[in-house]
């Protein structure tokens, strides 16, 4: 009859480590494999082949004018206002780090 306590401890021990070992391990961080000034760089690169040129005239803008947002899941938003007189206008470009294209996402270019 002292076995029974040692065996009920044992089984409830064992469980608890089955329990905890079922969990995993905790999900890896998501991280950007580009930076900031890359994710900008791609953009800027894009709207040098542009064909119109205004379009163009924004590749050669510095880096300080572009705000570049990482969203996760290696999507990079990239966006920036551009003013034509008295219009403001919100020109903005998605970046996919796996397949390194870019989609428009607001503006012209």
């Amino acid at each position: 009859m002292k076995l029974l306590p040692i065996f009920l401890l044992t089984y409830v021990l064992c469980l608890g480590a089955a329990c905890f070992s079922e969990s995993g391990p905790s999900p890896e961080p998501d991280l950007p494999n580009y930076t900031k000034g890359e994710a900008i760089a791609l953009v800027q690169g894009l709207l040098k082949t542009h064909s119109l040129e205004n379009c163009n005239r924004l590749s050669v803008l510095p880096i300080t004018a572009y705000v570049a947002e990482y969203k996760g899941n290696g999507k990079w938003l990239v966006y920036m206002p551009v003013s034509y007189g008295s219009t403001n206008i919100l020109m903005g470009w998605y970046i996919y780090e796996r397949t390194n294209a870019i989609e428009r996402d607001a503006g012209f270019c």
